[in-house]
Formats: structure tokens, C-alpha cells, sequence
């Protein structure tokens, strides 16, 4: 079951008479006292003086809770516009009631359309969010599967507009847990990522967008010739591409969608090509013939040069890294493989090293890098032989250091009886 999404549950509203909750229902003492008090808030934004919807709930000869909402429902629209300082209150009184029905279509279109009514035309302020969030909680508790994703399509929205999408992000990864539990068909997944990936590329939030496309990917598996999402892979390593803190390789490799643009026409298979080209290309290749040899697709994905460029050194020198692990680099060589002076290597080491590329030590004096750990691009059969070699070199290094420890151990005993043997003369 999902949780809050951006505050925890919050009490139903606490102008109700002592609301409660017994297993998954909500109970309310005194249903036509809250109805009526609805109604009279109702007729002051209406300016109604006679309270003719306030009588009407009053005198109605029935307690079912349906019938007394039908008088009032067609007023409930104005409520959007209500001021601020009874906002919270009001709504959750009117959740609360519109609770009190028994499941049925009829509840389910009146909770969907107080939800979508208030999402879209609400006021945009904080105090919405948190209205919208509390209804969340309560249909998640409830198991209104129908309208949560309306709700937290609102959330979203809405979030956005207060600058509060922040409050968002914990919950990208958790996404797909969210879609089986509502019952989600990949239409109705696809067009909630779209939603979320375009408010956090509007507030800037690059990284997340980033996050939410590799699960638009994911759950898009098997659709690979769909147009919408062949385009939204090119679009994942254009980000990939122009992001400079993004190196996860391993969250690309695996995707179905990345891996059919290779064979879905030129415009895509040269997307494909240049994305190859990143899994193992290295920085004097990519000066030499890559850069040129993309160029279209560079134009195509709008990938900024100083970025692709700043991102193939920092991956050139993981790569060198991973091949010498434990073993004195050179200052002189990694200038070398990444055409930079030698008193800039410190610099891009460094980087690497922040990026989460490498684990490393730098030996100013002797002007060397001993790298201990590396992250490899792509992890193949030459990468399997690269640590299989390592293995086989630690094996014999182990093999030459036992005689060693041996020896010494034998020392150490012939030592500890040479000195009992004194103290008892």
C-alpha cells in the first residue's frame, strides 16, 4: 500500500464531530449537521441570504447520505475559489461526507470529480497541496484504486505550481511499486511519467527527469516500434549525452528500448551507434574520428561539445584506471590518452574521482596515480579476462608471501625458545 506523498496523514478535519475510522470506513456522527454545514458556507460564497440550500438540507425527509449530497453537489464546483483561511477545513469536510458513501459507481464519480475539480482549477497555494494529499492518504487507505491515480496526478500538477516538487522526488524510484498496486495499464503508466518527467525538466530538475525517462523505458519494454517510445530512448541518451554528472551505464545497457534503436531505421541506429561509441570509445579516437563521424548525431541530439567532451576524458581515464588497477600511472600518460597538459591531470583526476568513476591516490611527488578501484563501462568477455588476470596475479603474489609469513613464523617460535630457555639459567 503506498504512503503519503507529501505530508503525513493528517486528522479527516477537525471541525467534524469526533471523526473516526473502523476498518476501511470512515464514520461520522451527525451526517446532515455536516452536509448543512456545507451548504451554509455554500450560501455565504453565493451570497445566498435566504440559505435556501441550507433549509433544503435541513427539511429533506431522508438520512441516506447519497440524497442529501445530490442537493448540494451542484454548488460543490464554486468551492475552488474559496478563501485560503477555510480551505482545508471546508474541503475535508466535504471528503469526509462524500467517505460516508458506500462504495459504488456513484461515490467513485463524485470523489473523482471533487479530486479532478480541485487539481485542475484549485487554489494554487500550499493549502491545496495538503487537501490533495490528505484525499490521497484516505483513497490509498481505502483502496479507491479508480481515482488515486487522479489524485496523484493533482499532487504532481499542483506541486509544480507551488515550487514544491521537491517533495516528489524521494518517491520516483518508488514509481513502479506505485502502478501495480493501482492497477495500471502501460497507457495510463506512460502518460503519469510523462507528466512528472515534464514538470521536473520545467523546474529544472534535470537528474530526476533523467530518472523518471529510465522508468518510462522500463515499464515501456516490448513496445520497442512504438514511435512514442523509440523517440523517448533517443531523448534518455541525449540527457545521458548533456548531463555531466550522469555516468550509470549499467541503467541504459539493460534497457530493451535502448537496445532496439539499433535496428529500427538510420535516424535511430546512429543514435545507437554514437551511444556504443560511449560504452568503449576512448578520448584520442573520439578527437581523431568519432567527433567528426557523429557530428549529425551530435546536431541531432543537441549534445554540447565542452560537456561530451569533458565526460569521454573523465571516462577515458576509468577506463585506464580499470586496466592498471593498483599499479603507478603516470601523471605524463594520462595527459597523454586525454590530450591535456600535464599540470591539468590532477584536475580531471579529481573529477573522476567525484563522479564516483574511480577510487584513487595521487602521488604529487613522484607525479603518479595508483587508482584502486574503477568503474568499467561496459563489463564483457575482455573485462571478464582483465579480472581473471587480476586474480591469477593476486593468487601469485599470495603464493610468494606465504614462504614469507612461513619463515617468519618459524623465527618467531625458535625465538620465543631461545628466550624461555635463558630464563630458566
Amino acid at each position: 500500500m503506498s504512503s503519503a506523498i507529501i505530508t503525513e496523514p493528517r486528522d479527516l478535519v477537525n471541525t467534524l464531530d469526533q471523526p473516526s475510522t473502523r476498518g476501511s470506513t470512515v464514520f461520522i456522527a451527525n451526517l446532515r449537521d455536516n452536509v448543512a454545514k456545507i451548504a451554509e458556507y455554500l450560501s455565504r460564497i453565493n451570497n445566498d441570504k435566504d440559505i435556501k440550500l441550507v433549509k433544503a438540507v435541513r427539511e429533506a425527509k431522508t438520512d441516506k447520505p447519497e440524497e442529501l449530497i445530490d442537493i448540494i453537489e451542484k454548488d460543490l464546483s464554486i468551492l475552488v475559489n474559496a478563501p485560503a483561511t477555510n480551505y482545508e477545513q471546508v474541503y475535508n469536510q466535504i471528503f469526509a461526507v462524500a467517505f460516508q458513501l458506500e462504495k459504488s459507481e456513484r461515490r467513485t464519480q463524485l470523489l473523482k470529480s471533487l479530486v479532478n475539480d480541485l487539481a485542475a482549477n484549485g487554489r494554487t497555494e500550499i493549502c491545496t497541496l495538503r487537501v490533495l494529499n490528505s484525499v490521497y492518504n484516505l483513497l490509498t487507505l481505502q483502496e479507491e484504486k479508480a481515482i488515486i491515480p487522479s489524485a496523484f496526478k493533482g499532487i504532481v500538477e499542483l506541486a509544480a505550481k507551488v515550487q514544491s516538487l521537491s517533495s516528489i522526488v524521494p518517491y520516483i524510484n518508488r514509481l513502479p511499486a506505485f502502478f501495480n498496486d493501482w492497477g495500471l495499464d502501460k497507457s495510463e503508466k506512460k502518460a503519469i511519467l510523462e507528466l512528472i518527467e515534464i514538470k521536473l525538466q520545467e523546474a529544472d530538475l534535470v537528474n530526476e527527469a533523467y530518472q523518471v525517462q529510465i522508468i518510462y523505458l522500463m515499464e515501456a519494454s516490448g513496445d520497442d516500434s512504438d514511435s512514442a517510445v523509440k523517440n523517448k530512448a533517443v531523448k534518455v541518451i541525449a540527457t545521458w549525452a548533456n548531463t555531466a554528472g550522469l555516468y550509470d551505464f549499467d541503467a541504459l545497457t539493460s534497457l530493451a528500448p535502448i537496445q532496439a534503436l539499433a535496428s529500427q531505421g538510420p535516424g535511430y541506429a546512429n543514435v545507437y551507434e554514437f551511444f556504443q561509441y560511449l560504452l568503449s570509445g576512448s578520448y584520442s579516437d573520439w578527437v581523431s574520428s568519432a567527433s567528426s563521424k557523429h557530428a549529425a548525431t551530435l546536431e541531432q541530439l543537441k549534445v554540447d561539445k565542452e560537456t561530451i567532451d569533458s565526460k569521454i576524458r573523465l571516462l577515458t581515464i576509468a577506463s585506464l584506471g580499470a586496466k592498471n588497477i593498483g599499479q603507478s600511472i603516470p601523471y605524463s600518460h594520462v595527459a597523454e590518452e586525454i590530450s591535456i597538459g600535464q599540470d591539468e591531470v590532477e584536475s580531471y583526476i579529481i573529477d573522476a574521482i567525484q563522479a564516483g568513476l574511480i577510487q584513487a591516490r595521487m602521488d604529487q611527488l613522484n607525479e603518479s596515480v595508483i587508482v584502486t578501484r574503477s568503474t568499467f563501462r561496459v563489463f564483457g568477455k575482455d573485462q571478464w579476462q582483465l579480472l581473471n588476470q587480476t586474480l591469477k596475479d593476486w593468487r601469485r603474489s599470495l603464493s610468494d608471501l606465504l614462504p614469507v609469513l612461513k619463515n617468519a613464523r618459524q623465527q618467531a617460535l625458535q625465538n620465543q625458545k631461545v628466550s624461555a630457555g635463558d630464563s630458566q639459567q
